[in-house]
């Protein structure tokens, strides 16, 4: 659990504050670190990993989530293709309505954590991480 206090009502909507993505160094599992702002209401957290070429590969749900700091491992479903970008989707909801979504594009290359200014960047403009 989160080491501030919970308020009891919140001010403002829930929101994603930081996406992070690591592949593993064999690159089939995916090291996703997810921060969230605080909140009071628990809310759902859905995350989509896509292919290079657009096919869904893994995903994972987390319903009534109570943690401001969720990792977990995602596994991929074939075989990876190093070098390319793959892209995934996370959605915070509740109650039926999205409070917030971030999509990021990655190259599946290795990078130790907190290396991230040796990973190439994706195609395109904007950062790899928020």
């Amino acid at each position: 659990m989160a080491d501030f206090p919970v308020p009891e009502i919140e001010e403002t909507t829930p929101k994603i504050e930081r996406l992070l993505i690591y592949p593993y160094p064999d690159l089939t599992k995916l090291w996703v670190r997810i921060d969230l702002s605080p909140f009071s209401k628990y809310p759902n957290v859905e995350a989509t990993l896509y292919a290079p070429e657009g096919r869904r590969l893994s995903e994972f749900n987390i319903i009534e989530n109570r943690d401001f700091n969720i990792s977990v491992t995602l596994h991929l479903r074939s075989e990876p293709q190093e070098g390319e970008t793959y892209r995934l989707e996370v959605t915070l909801s509740r109650d039926n309505e999205i409070l917030a979504q971030e999509t990021k594009s990655f190259p599946m290359v290795f990078v130790e954590p907190g290396e991230e200014a040796a990973r190439p960047k994706p195609p395109g403009p904007g950062p790899l991480y928020i």
